[in-house]
């Protein structure tokens, strides 16, 4: 059975090596077979470009060099060839084309003189030789960033949070396009720089000129998002000796990453030299600003399923579960450091009331404005839930039970302010608020809530829209924090 090396089925008449390069030549000159190094060169005597691609795809050749005119037709052949599992080099040596493009074939048109004489072959075959190195080289290299883009492409799609983004790119994208610079900008997020490649880092008058580009794509690309600040590009790694100095605003070449129709960002690197010449490797970066856009996408159905899944729907606060959770973990870090936290149980007077005089979206309307009120009067470290119906939880970390009330009594004077517009009136509301502190080890879920249920039920009794504090006190209320401060928990 014939091989890759040896074939006995050929046009040629003899066993062919492979890779085997065709000549197809003027008649006048002989035609022969000859081996030159690990590449066996057949002369055949035609200049039809329909017999030379005809006989190339029999032979399975290599490289096809034909030394007839560059014709249309020619390169027509050469272009249905390029679809063939195994398509061959085309080097087309007519002189009726010298300024012709090439299309997916190397054009010697232009570096041949009419009458192409025996010496001047052979220096065509040297180059073929070195044409089918450089041919698998290229493979070689293109397998290669085949199986990186693949590795990169499996990396993202598993990657489950924003943060994760930068090492799951740094890992495999500095390798895949071997550019001295490359730059995912999310503009709109917290952490608008994900990843940033500088290896020599960016002069300052560089990152003014990408400032300018990125600034104008944005306006172009996202002009309904309205304009954003670009200075965080001024934290861009700097310079040193070898660093990136002299781009203009043509240097960059950047990619949109785009979350379905909308433009949440941009994908930007600044090329080498070779860049130009370097097709797959475009190709390659615009397929990755593609997976970005993807990658985008995928990260908010995640945060829309966690934010289902943590919040509640309606007023948008931690859920029942979820304030648990919280209170557990903030227990626990009270007794491992000695601290105290504070709770606060929240109960909307005559709320069922409201449900049935008014109806329903009357009563989410109520629990919509008292979620603002609460949310106002805390700080960022505290932690507020709605626990179900129209009860509410405070959690207040490092807050003794003096604080606790005073944020106490600011939401209760808050909520009795409420003027909430239900058709062509307005109606008010009054919260009870029962509170309860724990310092150490004293700090047990359990106990702590059912001490602030005990306070709430005492200020539902004691006639509502009041705060009543844990009658069971600390002997001591660490209160070293003011209730207006914001602390750094860790």
């Amino acid at each position: 059975m014939p091989t890759r090396q040896e074939s006995t089925d050929s046009t040629l008449g003899v066993p062919i090596r492979r890779p085997l390069v065709l000549l197809c030549v003027p008649k006048e000159i002989e035609e022969g077979l000859s081996v030159k190094g690990s590449v066996a060169i057949a002369t055949i005597p035609t200049t039809d470009p329909v017999a030379a691609v005809q006989i190339a795809l029999k032979e399975n050749a290599a490289i096809l060099v034909h030394l007839g005119a560059g014709d249309e037709k020619l390169r027509r052949l050469a272009i249905a060839r390029a679809s063939q599992t195994v398509p061959p080099i085309l080097i087309t040596c007519g002189t009726e084309a010298p300024g012709s493009r090439r299309i997916g074939a190397l054009d010697a048109a232009a570096h041949l003189s009419d009458s192409p004489d025996p010496s001047y072959l052979r220096g065509v075959l040297d180059g073929a030789q070195l044409t089918s190195e450089g041919r698998r080289v290229r493979s070689a290299t293109q397998v290669m960033r085949i199986q990186m883009l693949y590795e990169l492409s499996s990396r993202l799609l598993r990657t489950m949070q924003r943060a994760q983004l930068s090492s799951v790119l740094g890992h495999t994208l500095p390798r895949l396009l071997e550019v001295p610079l490359i730059l995912v900008v999310l503009p709109k997020t917290s952490t608008p720089v994900p990843y940033v490649h500088a290896p020599n880092g960016i002069s300052p008058a560089a990152a003014g000129i990408l400032k300018e580009h990125l600034r104008r794509a944005w306006e172009v690309l996202a002009p309904e998002e309205g304009p954003v600040s670009w200075d965080y590009l001024d934290e861009l790694p700097p310079a040193d000796a070898g660093g990136v100095i002299e781009v203009d605003a043509d240097s960059f070449v950047t990619a949109p990453i785009t979350r379905g129709n909308q433009t949440c960002g941009f994908f930007t690197v600044l090329p080498d030299a070779g860049w130009g010449e370097d097709e797959p490797r475009m190709q390659t970066f615009f397929v990755v600003g593609d997976l970005l856009g993807v990658v985008m996408h995928n990260f908010d159905l995640l945060e829309q399923l966690e934010m289902r899944a943590t919040h509640d729907g309606l007023t948008g606060v931690l859920n029942r579960q979820t304030l648990m959770d919280r209170l557990e973990a903030e227990c626990q870090r009270t007794r491992r450091y000695e601290l105290q936290v504070s709770l606060l149980v929240m109960d909307l007077d005559h709320f069922k009331k409201v449900n049935d005089t008014f109806g329903h979206q009357a009563g989410d309307s109520v629990l919509r404005a008292f979620t603002r009120v609460l949310t106002s009067a805390v700080r960022d470290v505290d932690i507020v839930g709605r626990a179900g119906g129209e009860e509410f939880v405070a959690i207040l970390p490092q807050t003794g039970l003096h604080g606790a009330s005073q944020v106490a009594e600011r939401i209760r004077a808050g909520t009795s302010e409420l003027r909430i517009p239900v058709g062509r009136s307005h109606i008010g509301a009054t919260v009870s608020i029962g509170v309860a502190s724990a310092i150490g080890e004293d700090a047990q879920v359990t106990a702590l809530v059912a001490k602030a249920d005990a306070a709430l039920y005492r200020a539902k009794s004691a006639g509502r829209n009041r705060v009543e504090l844990d009658r069971l006190r600390p002997k001591r209320d660490i209160n070293t924090m003011d209730p207006e401060e914001s602390i750094d928990l860790f």
